[in-house]
């Protein structure tokens, strides 16, 4: 984000904690011409020009987008383009096609079977391939009653495995999805749980640390709001009621107040106990 941030006061993209995904005044001409005149010039298709639109508009600032071509190298070039292809994928890109099979075979009465998919048409992905699906695979058409050969047999034994530990962008998008904190903040989260010694980041993947283990098994004997998403998402709903002029902000800080006060005397009365124990 610390990059983003540098590219927006230099003036190369919009300001980046925008929480909105409507385009709203924005020329999306001026904007292409300039791209037009940069590496990325082959993916600008004036004629399939068609922004997509979501339905956030934080009312102060248009979706991030790239305002003037970057020409250095390093981090922040990859940065840039990222942005420049993601709006590209947005306005000029079209939907990406693909076709799911599945296909169910008897092998001398065991039933087997194994599904998937491939892509007819890779569309906006072509622009933006930075989520593009992996492992897509193709199959010949068959027939319902077709003979296969049984070209290899393998029996293997293998283990249930726990779920992977998230990634930063699985972190985010939970947090997003739990409305927990706000395009302009959420991403400060993750590094301040690891500071705080909550978790502890190996590679790509967040692990509880045994403080933070510690910690969440203490808030959940005081109150389980503590620790679940509920009264966060809460106390953000209601300050964007504010913002919306549906509830007055005196309003907002008084239901937020009662709600924390009573967490905090709950926590406060369990310490002493422990601590008198």
């Amino acid at each position: 984000m610390q990059l983003a941030e540098d590219l927006y006061s230099e003036g190369y993209i919009s300001y980046p904690r925008s929480e909105t995904n409507i385009w709203v005044r924005v020329n999306h001409n001026e904007i292409l011409s300039m791209l037009s005149k940069t590496p990325l010039s082959n993916l600008v298709r004036l004629e399939d020009l068609n922004p997509v639109n979501g339905k956030r508009n934080d009312g102060a600032h248009p979706p991030i987008h790239p305002v003037k071509p970057y020409q250095a190298k390093g981090l922040k070039s990859q940065v840039w383009e990222y942005i420049a292809r993601r709006y590209l994928a947005n306005v000029v890109g079209r939907n990406a096609v693909y076709e799911r099979w599945k296909l169910t075979v008897s092998l001398n009465g065991v039933p087997m079977g194994a599904s998937n998919r491939y892509f007819i048409f890779e569309g906006f992905y072509e622009i933006f391939p930075y989520f593009k699906p992996e492992n897509l695979q193709w199959i010949p058409e068959v027939k319902t009653g077709q003979m296969l050969p049984v070209l290899d047999v393998k029996l293997k034994s293998q283990k249930t495995k726990p779920p992977p530990h998230l990634t930063e962008s699985e972190l985010l998008r939970l947090m997003e999805r739990h409305g927990i904190g706000t395009d302009a903040t959420r991403h400060m989260f993750p590094s301040l749980i690891v500071e705080r010694g909550y978790a502890l980041k190996k590679r790509r993947s967040f692990l509880l640390a045994e403080l933070g283990g510690e910690l969440i098994e203490i808030l959940k004997r005081v109150d389980l709001r503590l620790v679940t998403p509920e009264t966060r998402r809460y106390i953000e709903q209601m300050m964007a009621q504010v913002k919306a002029g549906k509830i007055s902000l005196e309003e907002a800080l008084t239901n937020g107040i009662k709600i924390y006060e009573e967490l905090y005397g709950e926590l406060s009365r369990q310490l002493i106990f422990q601590g008198s124990a």
